[in-house]
């Protein structure tokens, strides 16, 4: 059964406390510069991606899906980019045709995202970076915080449900994916990785467009608790099928089936959440 972020949160804690702890008797601080994964990385070990970036444990599920799926010349959009771990393990994988756009809105991730680029200069070439915040419809408001920040160290305050802080959105843009895919000039979309912690209808709802025209692949987190419970969540699937996407299988020679949101809601525990690889449905 998959951790809830509680339960994540919590073992994070104990690690982060033993590692802090023994970089202090070296006389070393919280943050690092570290590589991991061929890549270089400047790290906070007080915050919980930081910190399972720097373990070797971040995301080992999303990379061999990418291994699978990732091909030269490829575009991708990183959508909730964060600190840029997708972004710069996919700009690899594209190759020097390809492209990778990295969309996050907080100042915070944004400004993590582009000091990883900077220590990866061979690759910064292939991202373009973009503060932003997806948004259904191009009138929509930018919202002035949003949640980017998982701290595993101290007594900061965090969401109750999220284990998370809310960080500041200031120099970002909101704008629908329709239209930040028009600004970029994309020709091609062969894969989004979809990451927005609640957001997934509002981002879809400004993808249509973009989603008819390429028919990406779209690997997004299901997480039924951020959506206000069950029939957020139904109207996350509902919105997917729409669109006219389904889950695809692992089983060799299987078809991609429709998503069945009293499934997902039965399998994944309270607080918990799974990452699906959604693929376009023939016919759709």
């Amino acid at each position: 059964m998959p951790l809830t972020t509680r339960q994540k949160v919590a073992i994070a804690r104990l690690l982060a406390a033993g590692l802090l702890g023994a970089r202090r008797l070296l006389g070393q601080g919280p943050e690092a510069t570290a590589t991991r994964g061929g890549l270089v990385w400047q790290l906070d070990l007080r915050e919980g991606i930081d910190l399972a970036v720097y373990l070797g444990r971040y995301e080992p599920d999303a990379l061999a899906l990418y291994r699978r799926l990732v091909r030269p010349g490829m575009t991708v959009l990183d959508i909730g980019a964060n600190l840029g771990f997708h972004s710069l393990h996919l700009a690899r994988m594209v190759g020097p045709e390809g492209r990778v756009v990295a969309v996050e809105p907080t100042a915070f991730a944004h400004a993590k995202l582009l000091a990883n680029l900077s220590l990866n200069p061979e690759l910064a070439g292939r991202v373009r970076p973009v503060q932003a915040m997806l948004t259904a419809r191009a009138e929509d408001a930018l919202e002035t915080e949003i949640h980017a920040s998982w701290p595993v160290s101290g007594k900061a305050e965090v969401h109750e449900t999220l284990m998370s802080q809310a960080k500041s959105t200031e120099g970002a843009r909101a704008l629908p994916l329709d239209a930040l895919v028009a600004e970029q000039g994309l020709q091609r979309l062969d894969l989004v990785k979809l990451d927005v912690d609640g957001h997934e209808v509002t981002v879809l709802e400004g993808a249509r467009d973009t989603l008819a025209r390429f028919k990406p692949l779209i690997y997004a987190e299901f997480c039924p608790h951020l959506h206000g419970g069950a029939e957020g969540f139904r109207r996350l699937v509902a919105t997917i099928d729409g669109l006219g996407y389904g889950a695809a299988l692992d089983t060799p020679g299987r078809p991609p089936h429709r998503l069945d949101a009293e499934a997902f809601l039965k399998a994944i525990p309270h607080g918990g959440g799974t990452n699906v690889l959604l693929v376009p449905l023939e016919g759709a």
